[in-house]
């Protein structure tokens, strides 16, 4: 990433437009960004973030993962960052405050 696209980012971010790090492979919204551009990847997210089809397609990667568990943690990490957007965020809290099991 070039210096000029590494400040378009910041900008964006001063301006109040959500910005993306790469996170285990996956996009995740930077809400308070690190800015260490040599550990991590930072974007502005895409304007059609959290449509129906971006959740499918999110899913569809989610699901080649090998890692069973990690696989089903990932989903639904995925499946609560869409709920917090929708407004859901004190029944995401409860889920994420619950003791998890899984096979």
């Amino acid at each position: 990433m070039t210096t000029k696209e590494m400040i378009e980012v910041m900008q964006a971010y001063e301006e109040g437009k959500t910005v993306e790090a790469l996170i285990n492979d996956r996009w995740v919204v930077a809400e308070h960004p690190s800015w260490d551009w040599n550990n991590y990847k930072f974007r502005i997210a895409p304007a059609d973030k959290f449509s129906a089809e971006w959740f499918t397609e999110e899913m569809k990667e989610l699901a080649k993962d090998d890692d069973i568990e990690g696989r089903h943690c990932n989903m639904d990490e995925l499946m609560c960052e869409l709920l917090e957007h929708l407004g859901y965020s004190e029944g995401v809290e409860i889920f994420r405050d619950t003791e998890m099991w899984y096979a």
